[in-house]
């Protein structure tokens, strides 16, 4: 399972939301919108209420791996007391590495997509938000998953450096 989907949206340099949703290799689960930063009291709450529910839904076990990035909120002592709790593993990531990142790959997919829908309101960037990620196949998160080998392999490979999405 990977989360690191919290994604500030920016269209037309107009409003931006907040993003979080979550993916597995059964595809995107619940997706969440703010209209406010991210900090550690937030970002708890989204664990608690939007990410426990999309593993029961998934019928996956707690105990799986979470792939978060390194936002500050994430690496706070409540944070990981959260995680420690609910025996929920998190994968160590290598800063500034977002071509190793499934959802980050599936940002560029949606961003595609979202470059010819136009939009002229908060509640439509939102509407969009939401209908574009719940109506991403499966497959598409199956296969950004499973690359994950592959991207580790070529990330080691270029020392760190970037690597082909």
């Amino acid at each position: 399972m990977t989360s690191d989907c919290i994604k500030e949206v920016v269209q037309g340099g107009g409003a931006k939301v907040a993003f979080w949703g979550v993916i597995s290799a059964t595809g995107t689960s619940c997706c969440k919108l703010y209209n406010q930063n991210m900090n550690s009291a937030l970002y708890g709450d989204v664990i608690e209420n939007e990410l426990i529910p999309s593993i029961n839904m998934w019928h996956l076990e707690t105990n799986g791996i979470y792939q978060q990035d390194n936002a500050p909120y994430y690496k706070t002592r409540d944070i990981k007391a959260l995680f420690e709790d609910l025996s929920i593993n998190i994968l160590p990531w290598p800063a500034h590495s977002p071509d190793l990142n499934p959802v980050e790959n599936l940002w560029a997919i949606i961003d595609k997509k979202f470059k010819k829908i136009p939009m002229h309101t908060i509640q439509e960037l939102n509407e969009s938000l939401r209908s574009e990620w719940l109506s991403v196949e499966s497959t598409i998160c199956a296969n950004l998953i499973k690359s994950m080998p592959k991207r580790i392999a070529e990330y080691v490979k270029a020392k760190g450096g970037a690597i082909e999405k």
